[in-house]
Parts: C-alpha cells; sequence; structure tokens
C-alpha cells in the first residue's frame, strides 16, 4: 500500500451511505454468548467425533488433516507467548460453527508458509517495531489468525474467499509483516492508509459492531482497541503489528479501506469520466479498488487515464474487455517475460506512438505490464501456486 494518498474526501451522502452499507452488512442475527472472551470453550480437536469420518463436512475434514509447526527454539516463539500472555483462549479455538462461509485452514497456513518478505516485533502497539526473524507457524498462532480473517468476514457479509489472493501477496497472512516501504501488518498499512480510513469512520464502526449480537462481531470489538491522532504519524506502526489488536484491527481497516475504494470507483470515478460508464462492471471495478489497494487510489487514477488517451490518440475504441484484468493476464505476463528491449520498445510507443503513428493495440492489464506494474501478476502467481497444492477454487474466488 505505498504511495497511498489522501486527496478523495468522502461527500457527507456518500458517507451516510457508506454507513448504511456497513450497518446493513454487519452480521445482527446471533446469540452473542459464544463470543464472550473470558467463556473457554473446548478445542474442536480435543472433542471426539460422533460419526465416521465420510460423515465430516469436507471442509472440517480437511481441517483435521492440519499440521502445525512445533519450534524448540524459543526466538522463533516470541509471538506464540505474546498471544497466551495477552489474548483470551475464547479466541485460540476456532468458530466454524459461528461462519456461514469458511476456507480450510491450510489455506492460511500456506500462505504463512510461502512468505518471504520481513518481520517485525512490537511488544505494545505504541513501541518502535524491531526487526525479528519469521515467527513459529504454530497451532496457536495460526488459529489467531484464521479466526480473525473469518470473523471480520463474517460480520461484514464477506465471502472469505475474495479477499485471500490480495492478502497472501501482501503479508502472507502474518500478522506481524514488514515491508521496506515501512507497509506493516497483515494488511500491510502507511499511515496514509490508516488516515484514508480515518478516525470518524472507525469510531462509527466500532459503535455499530457493539451493537450486533453476531458472535464475530462482539470479538471484533471486545479486542480491536481504538486509533488515537499519533497512529497517522509515519514512524508508528505498531498500531497495525501488536498483539492483541491485531490481526483483528488490521483487518477490518483492510475491509473499510478496500470498501471505500469501492465507493469511489462506482461513484466519483465514473462521473468524472462518462465515456467509462458503459465499459465498468462490478468484476472490473472490483480489480479497480484491488489495485488502488496497493497503488493508491491517484496512482491507479494515472494509470487508467494513461491508458485511456493512448488509446484515444491511436483512435482505438474502448470496451469491458480492454479492462478487465484477470481476464488478460495471460497476455500481460507474456509481455513481462520478454527482453527488457521489447518492453522499451511498448514504452515509446506508448509514450510517442501517436506522432510516429506507430500503434500496438493493448489491454489495461498489457499497459500496465509495460508500466512494470506487476500486481495483478503476483495474485496471478500465488492462484498457481495454491492451485497446484490444493486444487482451483479451494481458497480463493
Amino acid at each position: 500500500m505505498t504511495n497511498r494518498v489522501s486527496r478523495y474526501f468522502i461527500k457527507v451522502p456518500v458517507f451516510l451511505a457508506l454507513l448504511f452499507i456497513i450497518t446493513n452488512c454487519v452480521q445482527k442475527d446471533r446469540n452473542i454468548s459464544s463470543a464472550n472472551p473470558t467463556d473457554v470453550a473446548e478445542s474442536p480437536a480435543a472433542v471426539k467425533p460422533n460419526f465416521t469420518y465420510s460423515e465430516i463436512d469436507p471442509v472440517e475434514a480437511y481441517n483435521r488433516e492440519t499440521t502445525f509447526e512445533k519450534c524448540y527454539d524459543n526466538t522463533k516463539n516470541y509471538l506464540h507467548f505474546d498471544i497466551l500472555d495477552q489474548v483470551p483462549r475464547a479466541y485460540l479455538v476456532r468458530h466454524e460453527r459461528d461462519w456461514s462461509k469458511k476456507i480450510p485452514i491450510k489455506c492460511i497456513q500456506y500462505a504463512q508458509q510461502k512468505y518471504r518478505g520481513k518481520f517485525a516485533r512490537c511488544e505494545f502497539e505504541s513501541d518502535k517495531y524491531t526487526y525479528v526473524g519469521r515467527p513459529c507457524l504454530n497451532e496457536t498462532y495460526t488459529n489467531l489468525v484464521y479466526n480473525a480473517y473469518h470473523d471480520v468476514s463474517e460480520c461484514f457479509n464477506v465471502d472469505p474467499k475474495k479477499a485471500y489472493l490480495q492478502i497472501f501477496i501482501e503479508s502472507g497472512f502474518h500478522v506481524n509483516a514488514i515491508a521496506p516501504g515501512k507497509d506493516a501488518g497483515i494488511g500491510q498499512f502507511t499511515a496514509n492508509g490508516i488516515q484514508r480510513v480515518g478516525h470518524s469512520l472507525i469510531n462509527r464502526v466500532e459503535r455499530i459492531l457493539s451493537e450486533s449480537n453476531s458472535p464475530s462481531c462482539a470479538r471484533i470489538a471486545n479486542i480491536m482497541g481504538k486509533l488515537q491522532p499519533d497512529d497517522f504519524k509515519k514512524e508508528n506502526r505498531c498500531v497495525m503489528i501488536a498483539i492483541p489488536q491485531n490481526p483483528y484491527r488490521s483487518l477490518v481497516m483492510h475491509y473499510l479501506h478496500g470498501l471505500l475504494d469501492k465507493i469511489y470507483f462506482t461513484d466519483d470515478f465514473l462521473e468524472a469520466r462518462p465515456e467509462l460508464k458503459g465499459i465498468m462492471t462490478d468484476e472490473i471495478i472490483g480489480q479497480l479498488s484491488m489495485l488502488a489497494y496497493n497503488r493508491g487510489i491517484q496512482g491507479t487514477l494515472r494509470l487508467i487515464d494513461g491508458y485511456v488517451n493512448y488509446r484515444k490518440g491511436s483512435k482505438q475504441p474502448l470496451v469491458t474487455d480492454d479492462f478487465n484484468l484477470w481476464q488478460n493476464l495471460n497476455s500481460a505476463l507474456r509481455i513481462m517475460k520478454k527482453n527488457e528491449g521489447y518492453r522499451k520498445y511498448l514504452i515509446s510507443v506508448i509514450n510517442h506512438g501517436v506522432a510516429q503513428k506507430v500503434f500496438v493495440k493493448m489491454s489495461f492489464a498489457e499497459y500496465l505490464a509495460v508500466q512494470e506494474k506487476p500486481y495483478m501478476a503476483l495474485m496471478a502467481d500465488a492462484k498457481d501456486l495454491v492451485d497446484g497444492r490444493f486444487g482451483p477454487g479451494t481458497c480463493y474466488e
């Protein structure tokens, strides 16, 4: 989420509409009792099933096959000890019965195993982080992340498969992932990313969550804490890393940030670009929102407007299929694999083709590849990895 820009401010009607959307998305029809963090639930793994293996739900059967790391080097167990010290046990046993949709825990575990970025340690949210090695992927840690991801998905009525590939490449579902640009936490937030969501919206969402009788919403409300004005400071990254507020806090912020981007591309974006109104579908708006999460709104707009101007200058009409990133990803990947001379040639065509009357028809995905913006390609790589391990559609949609 580098280069996040906060020039887009929500207009009052849109802000009220956003609150209406959130209010209606939050689950309100469940008993809150199972979400009490002081309750101690028996671990599903400790319960002897009263049915045969073939009668187990496929996801539950898949989860039962999961094995976890056992780390005897305590330097790797820092998150394990932090979690045991600060997180109530109710957050560490899985709550599949509270979720209408779920993915196997192996999906989360695999993303954690494949992540090759850096990690930070934050004992408290007010701390300055220190670099550490990868945490031990034991059951305590993975269960916490698994619960948080599904609680946020359930509370806001989102299919957990929707964001899987995005978080896979952002942080590998690690609470304490940190990027060279200081993007932090499971949602890889910067100060600008936090500021884009803003205190006012967070405070309102906290009130909505506290009024819900959904176990998932209650678990969120009881643990994610409150953001303070100083949390917008560039050097403060522990607010998105520290236990116990995270990963719940960062995942709620991830949801709200994505929702704001989607509203922007549905509303103001098309209002300023009426020629694209008949071209943009809900699927493409979702893809642009995903791109904006990485590039920022203004960075994404520069790419879109540059592409539109190129197509207009070459007198090539725009159609819906041109903007479908997933549909055109394979051709974009081929461009990225070409030699540097070919890419420089395409850049020259984009920059000077109109004057030279030399044109190449490119989809938006191919245009991004020429500009060396490989975000969707990274997700395609993640998709291939997950498909190869579990089969298509197991973890993502």
